[in-house]
């Protein structure tokens, strides 16, 4: 009775945090929604009530709304929300992984157990493919790395095709992970570098 607006501020906080949900499956079909269907109603229950398998961990919220019994519920598997594996709802292409598929490429030692290296539509040989995807793997230095690649003369027309010229977008253009000031002069000290040392490269 006292503060009524918190009831529309924890709404607004659910719907920020809801979107940045990177399983696409929690989201509703697209169809026409009409106003009221976005007004929440929330309930406490047990999670492997709301969910519809284990593990019960205890109580947890049921939000409805948009049409649906529960929003995080992905109608597959253990109907949790899953995120992939890059961490984002949409794989960026400026990472190497996203072009070795089913393989993972996290340094450029996993690029030398790849029995195949992807062409990208025959543009690129294989040593040049595999100079590119190890540029990708190195965030802090991909992008004077990717340019002094594509502007030699034999290369600047593989920018041609759409996938690079989707790579070199993203390098240039998606905002990556932020080294703060006072680690600027930090740099691995092992080969390859240990887990906390990661940023620095």
């Amino acid at each position: 009775h006292n503060w009524p607006e918190l009831h529309c501020y924890r709404d607004i906080v659910f719907y920020w945090k809801y979107f940045c949900c990177t399983d696409r499956r929690v989201f509703p079909v697209k169809t026409t929604l009409f106003s009221l269907l976005g007004v929440l109603e929330w309930k406490c229950a047990p999670e492997a009530q709301v969910f519809g398998s284990f593990p019960n961990r205890g109580l947890v919220f049921c939000v409805s709304g948009l049409g649906k019994k529960h929003l995080l519920l992905t109608g597959q598997g253990t109907q949790r929300p899953e995120p992939p594996t890059s961490g984002h709802r949409w794989p960026s292409c400026a990472l190497a992984s996203h072009h070795t598929k089913p393989d993972m490429v996290r340094c450029e030692d996993d690029l030398l157990y790849l029995r195949s290296l992807p062409t990208f539509d025959h543009t690129l040989r294989a040593s040049d493919s595999e100079l590119l995807l190890s540029y990708l793997t190195a965030p802090l230095l991909r992008q004077p790395l990717l340019l002094s690649f594509f502007c030699t003369r034999d290369r600047v027309n593989c920018l041609r095709n759409t996938t690079l010229q989707k790579v070199l977008e993203a390098a240039l253009f998606e905002p990556g992970r932020l080294l703060f000031t006072k680690d600027l002069d930090k740099c691995p000290q092992h080969i390859p570098a240990a887990a906390h040392e990661v940023p620095f490269l």
